[in-house]
């Protein structure tokens, strides 16, 4: 009788993609991969992005320090820069905009109408 041991092979976890990661959009529509960060809570914050459109090719990039914020301040800050920056560049207007952000909070305050955003962001501008 053979005497057999059990032998595990630990497979490199797949991780899933991120949420930020860039999955081509439809043709002529643009797409505006964006994030803020912290160090801290509140801590040195900084937001970054990148427009692309459907081909990959790169558009516009932006990176920015913002001063001493808190994790939320920042995504949304990024989400308004982008906004910005679409609005402002007439050689893309006429075509539609997705803005890709991994926070829920942000994308959340974004998308809603009906007024129940965060105070500290109402004060500072960015409504």
């Amino acid at each position: 009788m053979l005497n057999m041991k059990e032998h595990w092979v630990d497979f490199p976890r797949i991780k899933k993609p991120s949420p930020n990661a860039w999955i081509p959009s439809y043709l002529d529509d643009l797409k505006f991969n964006v994030d803020g960060s912290t160090r801290g809570k509140p801590g040195p914050t900084g937001i970054s992005g990148v427009l692309k459109n459907s081909k990959g090719k790169i558009m516009c990039l932006f990176s920015l320090f913002i001063g001493i914020q808190d994790s939320n301040t920042a995504e949304i800050m990024a989400i308004h820069k982008a906004c910005m920056l679409f609005a402002s560049n007439p050689s893309i207007a006429g075509h539609n905009i997705i803005i890709v952000n991994d926070s829920s909070t942000a994308v959340s305050w974004a998308n809603n109408t009906e007024g129940s955003r965060s105070w500290a962001l109402l004060v500072s501008g960015t409504d």
